[in-house]
């Protein structure tokens, strides 16, 4: 493997990487919802609403890059206001204030 900095993470453990989903939870993964729905269940923008995992490898073979890029930075951003409202309580950023790349306009 390239690196091993993540190979002896201990559960229960927040570092050195903090797992908002294994956080979210409590390390079982078995009862696991996407974070699209997850997003939703919190008032938070879905970052699955042009393109969604499933969806990538097809955007790929078409050379869609704009709309992978776009995917990935709302997956991006979704991630941090699922942290921000469930572990330091704030208040939800509204779609219309993400600031994106802008790649993901034609």
């Amino acid at each position: 493997p390239a690196s091993d900095r993540f190979a002896n993470l201990r559960r229960y453990s927040m570092e050195p990487h903090f797992d908002i989903m294994m956080w979210y939870y409590n390390w079982d993964m078995t009862k696991v919802l996407p974070l699209g729905v997850l997003s939703e269940l919190h008032g938070i923008p879905s970052p699955k609403e042009d393109l969604s995992g499933d969806k990538v490898y097809d955007a790929y073979q078409n050379n869609e890059w704009n709309r992978i890029c776009e995917y990935c930075e709302r997956d991006v951003a979704t991630t941090l206001n699922l942290w921000n409202k469930v572990y330091r309580y704030q208040p939800v950023i509204p779609d219309s204030n993400y600031i994106l790349s802008g790649a993901g306009k034609k």
